[in-house]
C-alpha cells in the first residue's frame, strides 16, 4: 500500500533537525558559548559532568533574556540576531539561525534561568523532550544560566556514536580553549566533576590566552604577525620553523573571531612554510582574518564552522605570501647556548599566574600527586628501571678498540675514520650482559687473542653468531658519511646506519613496551611541561599507556607536570620531544586508526628521530658496535619503512667485475 504524504509534527521536525545540530556534547557546548558571547558576556563557566551527556552547565553574565521573551527563544527559529536575509552580509554575531535551544532541548531536559539588567526579577524555564513542564518568576544575578541533564535521553541511538568519556570532554576542553582564544578579553572557566579544568585570563591579551591553553612555553616562542590590504586584516600569532607540532590541532583559525574549518587556509599556512619545515610537520598559528561579512558565506552547514570566500584566490594568495614574508623577516640564526642546562633541566612554567583558589587547589584530588596520575612503575625496586641518572654504558665497541681491525694505520681514500659526534655515540645503544663479560674492560689484555677467547668463552655471543650471520661481520670503514663498509672475509657488505640503527631502536622499544615492567629511564633532572588543556586530557586518559611505554611522569601545578622518566632510548637530545609526539599520536582522528596503529607509529617516529643520521661520522668502535646490535635483531635486513639495511657483493661478483680468472 502506498503511505500518505503528509507534514511531519514539531517534535519530529526538531529532533530531526538536531542530528545536525547537536551531534554530540561537544556542540551543546559550542552554541550554548556562542550564544552566551553574542550577549556580550565577560565571564562564561561551563560545567560538564561524565562525557556530557549526563550535564552540561553554562553560566554567563551577559545581557539576559527578558521574561516575556524566554518562552519564544526556545521555538524554532526564533533568533534576535537577524531579520532578514540580507542581514547576513552584515553578521556581527555567532548565531543567527534560531535551530540551536529548540534542538537541544528536543533530545534533552533542558532549564534555563535568566534576567536582564533592567529586570528586577528574572525568570525559570523548564522543558523536557520540547514540551514547557514549568515557567516561573524567580531571583537571579543578570545574565542566563542554561542547564542540559540527560543528553540524547530521547535517541539513545545516539549512545553508541559517542566515544569514551575522556574523549568526549577532550572534545569539549578543546573547543573551550579555542573559544577562548576568539575572545582575549573573556575570561572562561571550564569544570570537570566540580574541577576546575581550565581557566583563561581574561585581561584582554592574546598571548596570555594562547599560553593559559597551550602552554608558556609556546607562548613565549611564539611571534605576533599582523598584515592587511583594502579588503583583510590579519592579526595574530605565527611560530617560526624551529617550532613544529606533528598534526594541525595547533593551528586556530578564525574568521571575524568565529573558528572555523577551512583546508584552503590551512592549505595557505602549509605553503607559506614551504621548505621551510620537514614534511608532515606543522607550524603553531592562532590567526584571525578580519573581512567584509558580505565576501563570506557562513550559512554552510549548521555548525556555522564551514565557510565558502567569494574571493578564495585572491585571500589564499594574500595570506601565503604575507605569511611567508613573516617568516621569513622573523626568522634569525640559532644561537648556540656555549653553557647549556644539564640535561633535563626545569623549564620556566608560566606567563602569568592564573587567579585560582586556595580552596580550589584543595579540592584537586582528581590530580593528586603520586596516586591516581603517577605513572611510576609499581615496583621501584624492578631491576628494569635504570635507578640511576643516565650513564655512559661500557658497550662492545670497548672490546674492539684493541683488536686487529684497529691496526689498519691508514685511511684509504673515500673511508672516514673521524670519531663519532657528540650525542650520537652507538657504544650506549648497544645491549650486552655485563655479567656474561668482565665488568672490569679496563684490565682486557692488549693481545687481541685474549679479547677473542673472552668473546668465544661467552655462551651468549656464539648463540647470536650461530643464528644470525651478521654477528661475523667486521666494519672496515665508512663511505659518505652513511654507509658502513664491513667483510666476514667472504663478501663485501654496505650497511645504512641509519636505517640499521633505526631497526635496533624500534625492536628495543616493541620490547619495553610488551614488558609489564617498562624499561625506562631517570633524567638526572626533571623537565617541566605545561600542557595545553586537551593535551592534559590525553594524559589524563591515556596514563597507563604512557607509564607502559616507559614515561614516568609526575603532576606538579596547574596542567604542569614534571617528565622525570622516558623510553630506554640512549642519548635522547630533547627528551621532551619523544613526550610530546607521543601525545601527538594521540590527538589524531581514532575513529579509523587503532591504539596499536598510533603505538606503532610513535615507535618509528620516535626511532627515526634518535637514529644516526647521514653524515654522523662514526669511528671504527662504534661501527662495530652497532653492527653487533644489528646481529641480535629479529629482523635486521629491513629498516621499518621496508628500506633494506644491508647489501652485500659476492667474491664472485667482484671477481667478475674485475674480469680475474682463477682457473
Amino acid at each position: 500500500m502506498q503511505k500518505r504524504i503528509k507534514i511531519l509534527n514539531q517534535l519530529c521536525i526538531n529532533q530531526i533537525a538536531a542530528g545536525e545540530v547537536v551531534e554530540r556534547p561537544l556542540s551543546v557546548v559550542k552554541e550554548l558559548v556562542e550564544n552566551s558571547l553574542d550577549a556580550g558576556a565577560e565571564h562564561i563557566e561551563i560545567t560538564v559532568e561524565g562525557n556530557g551527556t549526563a550535564l552540561i552547565r553554562v553560566r554567563d553574565d551577559g545581557s539576559g533574556i527578558a521574561p516575556e521573551e524566554l518562552q519564544t527563544a526556545v521555538l524554532p527559529h526564533a533568533t534576535s540576531k537577524i531579520s532578514h536575509i540580507e542581514d547576513l552580509d552584515t553578521l556581527a554575531t555567532l548565531g543567527f539561525r534560531g535551530e540551536a535551544l529548540p534542538s537541544i532541548a528536543s533530545v534533552s531536559r533542558m532549564e534555563i534561568v535568566s534576567r536582564t539588567a533592567d529586570s528586577a526579577l528574572g525568570a525559570r524555564l523548564s522543558i523536557e523532550n520540547s514540551e514547557v513542564k514549568n515557567f516561573e518568576e524567580t531571583g537571579c544575578p543578570k545574565g542566563t544560566t542554561v542547564t542540559i541533564r540527560d543528553l540524547f535521553y530521547t535517541t539513545p541511538a545516539r549512545y553508541k556514536f559517542l566515544k569514551s568519556q575522556g574523549t568526549e570532554f577532550g572534545l569539549i576542553s578543546d573547543m573551550v580553549s579555542k573559544l577562548a582564544l576568539t575572545k582575549p578579553a573573556v575570561r572562561f572557566i571550564l569544570k570537570h566533576a566540580k574541577h576546575t579544568v581550565f581557566m583563561s585570563p581574561g585581561d584582554g591579551s592574546l598571548r596570555h590566552v594562547i599560553a593559559s591553553v597551550m602552554g608558556s612555553q609556546i607562548a613565549q616562542k611564539l611571534v605576533p604577525v599582523s598584515f592587511c590590504n583594502e579588503h583583510y586584516a590579519v592579526s595574530g600569532y605565527l611560530s617560526m620553523p624551529d617550532l613544529t607540532r606533528n598534526n594541525g590541532n595547533y593551528q586556530v583559525l578564525m574568521i571575524n573571531g568565529r573558528i572555523i574549518r577551512s583546508k584552503q587556509l590551512r592549505q595557505a599556512v602549509k605553503n607559506s612554510f614551504h621548505t621551510l619545515i620537514p614534511h608532515n610537520t606543522y607550524p603553531i598559528v592562532v590567526l584571525n582574518i578580519e573581512l567584509s561579512p558580505s565576501l563570506y558565506d557562513v550559512n554552510v552547514h549548521p555548525s556555522k564552522m564551514e565557510i565558502k570566500f567569494k574571493q578564495e584566490n585572491e585571500l589564499m594568495t594574500f595570506l601565503t605570501a604575507q605569511l611567508n614574508k613573516a617568516v621569513l623577516d622573523g626568522r634569525k640564526i640559532e644561537r648556540i647556548d656555549l653553557h647549556p642546562p644539564a640535561f633535563g633541566q626545569a623549564k620556566e612554567t608560566s606567563l602569568f599566574l592564573n587567579e585560582i583558589s586556595d580552596s580550589l587547589k584543595e579540592s584537586q584530588t582528581v590530580y593528586a600527586r603520586n596516586k591516581d596520575f603517577d605513572f611510576r612503575s609499581k615496583s621501584n625496586t624492578s631491576s628494569r628501571h635504570t635507578e640511576q641518572p643516565m650513564e655512559t654504558v661500557e658497550t662492545l665497541s670497548d672490546l674492539f678498540r684493541q683488536s686487529k681491525q684497529n691496526e689498519i694505520e691508514s685511511n684509504p681514500r673515500g673511508i672516514n675514520h673521524q670519531e663519532a659526534i657528540t650525542g650520537k655515540n652507538i657504544n650506549d645503544l648497544t645491549e650486552i650482559n655485563t655479567n656474561a663479560i668482565d665488568t672490569n674492560i679496563n684490565h682486557i689484555a692488549n693481545d687481541p687473542s685474549d679479547i677473542k677467547d673472552k668473546i668465544n668463552h661467552t655462551d651468549h655471543f656464539n648463540d647470536l653468531n650461530s643464528v644470525n650471520p651478521l654477528g661475523n661481520l667486521r666494519a672496515l670503514g665508512q663511505i659518505m658519511g652513511t654507509y658502513i663498509l664491513a667483510t666476514d672475509d667472504q663478501s663485501l657488505y654496505i650497511i645504512d646506519q641509519h636505517a640499521a640503527h633505526e631497526r635496533i631502536t624500534v625492536e628495543k622499544l616493541y620490547r619495553s613496551f610488551q614488558k609489564d615492567t617498562p624499561d625506562s629511564q631517570l633524567l638526572l633532572l626533571p623537565i617541566t611541561l605545561t600542557l595545553s588543556v586537551h593535551e592534559e586530557q590525553i594524559v589524563l586518559s591515556n596514563f597507563e599507556l604512557f607509564r607502559k611505554s616507559g614515561f614516568i611522569l609526575e603532576q606538579f601545578g596547574d596542567r604542569t607536570y614534571l617528565l622525570r622518566g622516558v623510553p630506554l632510548i640512549k642519548n635522547l637530545d630533547k627528551p621532551e620531544e619523544i613526550f610530546l609526539s607521543f601525545i601527538d599520536e594521540l590527538m589524531k582522528d581514532r575513529t579509523t586508526v587503532s591504539l596499536e596503529n598510533i603505538i606503532e607509529k610513535w615507535i618509528f617516529t620516535a626511532a627515526c628521530r634518535n637514529s644516526i643520521k647521514g653524515n654522523d661520522y662514526l669511528s671504527i668502535p662504534d661501527m662495530q658496535a652497532l653492527l653487533f646490535n644489528l646481529s641480535r635483531a629479529e629482523n635486521p635486513y629491513t629498516c621499518p619503512h621496508g628500506r633494506p639495511v644491508i647489501i652485500e657483493i659476492t667474491q664472485e661478483e667482484l671477481t667478475k667485475k674485475f674480469k680475474r680468472n682463477y682457473a
